[in-house]
């Protein structure tokens, strides 16, 4: 949400919901997309986030890393559920295609993106956006895991579909079973900290992996003052939270990756 400011942007920021802070607060009318790593989200929060997406569509590969955890999910709390995807996008180059057939036997659109100069993953986005749909934001569901080059270029997309996404007023989220990540722009931000992230000094970065950020902050157990941080010098990773304030305030002049842990799979 962007409030007035004569300056700058100002961008407010309640990641988790205010009321039940197990459920993420990224608003109504979302879209939600499944990469192609292991599906690590709690179980019951994954299927509320599934069952309330306007749009759900699986990348590649992806396709198999939900139907996985549909299986998990019968086995482990015997629900035997049909959660099927609206779209399967990618080159579909990875997918099995005894997985690709069944879920279009069940009627789900089978989108195959060519284009071998982007990422299925930046393809899905553009193939969400053909939809015409009015949406408050697009989740994507991948672990932070596995093939750096793989990590490193799904960040890279929050860079290169910022300006198509910004356009409709959309804001992409990355979950990860115990992380959420997205992009903050250029200006003023307030990130609303749940107490118990807070109380229990839950982690907390900003990654300038684009371009070197100048950064003010309040808040942050570690604070900055106009401190720049870039690849190849200072990182805020490993950071935390003041427990007595119950917002981070940010001051940035550059695009700049936020993280924070969302504390489900605390001990």
């Amino acid at each position: 949400m962007i409030c007035n400011a004569s300056d700058f942007a100002c961008y407010e920021w309640n990641p988790l919901d205010p009321v039940a802070e197990d459920r993420l607060h990224i608003g109504k009318e979302y879209a939600i997309m499944i990469l192609n790593r292991p599906i690590k989200v709690p179980q019951l929060l994954m299927i509320d986030l599934w069952n309330n997406a306007k749009l759900r569509i699986t990348v590649d590969r992806g396709t198999q890393r939900w139907l996985t955890f549909c299986e998990k999910l019968k086995s482990d709390r015997g629900l035997d559920v049909t959660l099927n995807p609206d779209i399967v996008s990618g080159d579909l180059d990875s997918v099995d295609p005894t997985s690709l057939e069944h879920v279009k036997s069940l009627g789900c659109e089978i989108r195959e993106t060519i284009d071998q100069n982007n990422t299925d993953f930046r393809k899905a986005i553009g193939v969400i956006m053909d939809r015409n749909i009015e949406l408050n934001s697009v989740l994507v569901v991948a672990e932070h895991s596995g093939r750096l080059d793989h990590i490193i270029s799904n960040l890279n997309v929050h860079f290169t579909t910022d300006a198509l996404l910004s356009d409709s007023n959309i804001q992409m989220y990355h979950l990860a079973g115990d992380s959420l990540t997205w992009l903050l722009k250029p200006g003023h931000h307030v990130i609303r900290i749940p107490k118990r992230l807070r109380d229990r000094s839950a982690w907390c970065s900003l990654l300038p992996v684009g371009s070197a950020c100048n950064v003010t902050s309040s808040g942050l157990k570690y604070n900055m003052e106009n401190s720049r941080l870039e690849m190849g010098g200072l990182v805020s990773s490993s950071n935390t939270y003041d427990s007595e304030k119950e917002s981070v305030e940010l001051l940035v002049d550059q695009k700049i990756i936020w993280s924070m842990g969302l504390g489900f799979n605390d001990d």
